[in-house]
């Protein structure tokens, strides 16, 4: 009986042991993934500010190339 428990108790901490490291296994995937998440985020952010930036002086461009016209034809 002894013997029966024992091999229980261990297959137990056998058990236990591989979903702890299901736990860590996945906690350490979403920590990658976080850590992915906000790397992509801000080159996106950096992309779009310098986009904008350069739609603002294109339309700039434009609009002092409308009045050069404007103004001598």
């Amino acid at each position: 009986m002894n013997k029966a428990s024992s091999a229980a108790a261990k297959k137990n901490n056998g058990i236990q042991r591989s979903l702890r490291h299901c736990v860590e296994l996945v906690f350490c995937i979403t920590a990658v993934m976080i850590l992915l998440l906000t790397y992509f985020t801000s080159i996106t952010n950096a992309i779009n500010s310098k986009h904008s930036i350069f739609v603002a002086q294109t339309s700039k461009r434009a609009s002092d190339i409308t009045a050069w016209f404007d103004k001598h034809l």
